[in-house]
């Protein structure tokens, strides 16, 4: 097993694990029912992650980057989902539903064209997706969504911290969301650094081959003048030998 495997496999263990335990607790609650949602589409991402960094397989690493970001695409909805009934915000129905349809937009669009992800990159631990022209939609879904919820996460603490368990929660969720979404960028910001390295290593491998061609050329050019040459003074000797022979 690729050790590089290991962080996305025990993150979508823990995750998998609190999502069915918060059901057994309360599944009839829409905030624990969307936080058991946001819990299982982060697990469908890490253990997609997971098979992908262990798979050989070009195939196999093409359905597998699908299968991932059909998770991530619904992580901010799924998020928005679960604070808005958290926070018991009001009418809130149907612009989660707006939410939801541009998810199912941007699934269809990840599996029935190469616009949102369009193959993956080959690095030493594995495959990674390469995102596509319309993956930034996804990404100003993902800024807008997140600092909304900050904001109403920072309005409504201000109005319960008579409630010391309600505050401690929210504070908690703060916390939460803020090392989510920090090792989420953490994670895209190294593998983008990795892109750059390697595309840097492959150009330096193109130049070197590059140099070593036209070097093999030269000298199968000297080497053909060397035996041109000699071949001429050799000439030149027998015509010599000849002339004073005569």
């Amino acid at each position: 097993m690729n050790y590089y495997s290991i962080p996305p496999l025990v993150t979508s263990i823990l995750f998998i694990l609190l999502g069915t335990f918060c059901l057994s607790k309360g599944k009839r609650k829409e905030d624990v029912f969307s936080f058991a949602l946001l819990c299982f589409v982060t697990f469908i991402w890490q253990f997609s992650w997971f098979l992908l960094f262990n798979t050989s397989s070009d195939q196999i690493a093409s359905i597998l980057v699908k299968v991932g970001y059909t998770g991530i695409i619904f992580i901010p909805i799924t998020y928005f989902h679960f604070m808005s009934s958290f926070l018991k915000i009001q009418n809130y129905r149907s612009i989660l539903k707006t939410f939801y349809g541009y998810g199912f937009i941007l699934v269809f669009l990840l599996w029935a064209t190469n616009y949102f992800v369009k193959g993956y990159y080959e690095y030493y631990w594995g495959y990674y997706p390469k995102a596509g022209f319309i993956h930034p939609f996804h990404l100003l879904q993902v800024f807008v969504v997140t600092i909304w919820m900050l904001y109403l996460l920072g309005t409504n603490i201000k109005h319960i911290k008579s409630n010391p368990v309600r505050y401690n929660q929210l504070k908690y969720v703060i916390l939460g969301i803020l090392f989510y979404f920090l090792k989420h960028k953490v994670a895209a910001h190294f593998a983008d650094r990795h892109s750059s390295f390697q595309k840097a290593v492959l150009q330096a491998q193109a130049a070197r081959e590059e140099a070593k061609k036209r070097y093999d050329e030269m000298a199968h050019r000297m080497e053909k003048l060397e035996k041109t040459t000699t071949e001429s003074i050799e000439q030149a000797r027998v015509e010599a030998e000849k002339m004073k022979q005569t």
